[in-house]
């Protein structure tokens, strides 16, 4: 299952192409497999099956046409990755990923899993996932715990996967649709985000130490609007205790700034209220 091991195409049927790979590495099934042609883009093909006999099953997302027995195939070492975000916002664009409207490439940032994107990740008004069914099973599925944030939840559960797709868009997409925004009901948005921070704090998401620091991240940009928008609301007691859960976290990461600005704050509104 390594990135760059060469096997050998052994049959093509159409749009299945059977490669033939070293015993003790065959592709991941949902591997991309890359095999060169002369004269033209490479082909891609996913693996679909292992066959037994070092057989693996793919299928060509092109057309197979001048493929035959004996060319090289190089397995990518991952899935095949099609690029998403504002970078795709009219364009034109093939099952690959690849430009087909002459505009040149896709500018797009590349994460290799959901905890790579803590840095870049941005506020969005509503999510969506894509999600394969063998991911979503190996992760559990939904929480049983009725919560805003599930989705954020599920989110980190699958931190490590491959297999899924986030979409930051409002797209309704039709599993467990909410009647209301997140900061529209704040008690529940705040048990939704206590009960990842209760996660965290147990180990049940995935990555181990290697990569805490991402999960932090992810964690603390929900917390942070979200303790200022308790002040603003009057709920300085709720704002302080979300803030001390996760001290220790921001003083990790740097957020100097926040720790800094939350206390004279939290102060001020809290006097602020208690006049009125």
């Amino acid at each position: 299952m390594a990135k760059g091991t060469r096997g050998e195409v052994v049959q093509v049927i159409g749009p299945v192409v059977d490669v033939a790979f070293p015993t003790d590495a065959l592709p991941a099934i949902y591997n991309a497999v890359e095999i060169p042609r002369p004269g033209a883009d490479s082909l891609i093909v996913e693996a679909e099956q292992h066959l037994g006999n070092d057989w693996v099953r793919c299928v060509a997302m092109d057309t197979t046409d001048g493929l035959r027995r004996g060319m090289t195939a190089i397995d990518t070492g991952g899935p095949i990755m099609v690029p998403v975000g504002p970078a795709t916002l009219g364009r034109l664009l093939n099952v690959l990923g690849r430009p087909t409207d002459g505009q040149g490439p896709v500018e797009a940032e590349v994460f290799p899993d959901y905890y790579a994107s803590s840095d870049a990740w941005r506020w969005y008004s509503a999510s969506s996932f894509v999600i394969r069914r063998d991911a979503f099973e190996r992760v559990g599925g939904f929480t049983p715990v009725w919560v805003n944030g599930e989705d954020a939840d599920l989110a980190m559960r699958l931190g490590v996967e491959r297999g899924f797709v986030h979409l930051v868009w409002p797209v309704t997409f039709g599993y467990r649709v909410h009647a209301v925004s997140a900061m529209a009901n704040l008690s529940k948005t705040l048990a939704g985000l206590n009960f990842g921070i209760d996660n965290e704090l147990r180990g049940r998401y995935p990555g181990g130490k290697s990569r805490r620091r991402e999960r932090w991240a992810i964690l603390c940009r929900f917390s942070r609007p979200l303790t200022l928008e308790l002040v603003a609301r009057g709920r300085c007691l709720d704002a302080w205790r979300l803030y001390l859960r996760t001290w220790g976290w921001n003083a990790a990461l740097g957020r100097w700034k926040y720790l800094a600005a939350f206390a004279p704050t939290a102060a001020a509104a809290a006097l602020g209220w208690r006049s009125r």
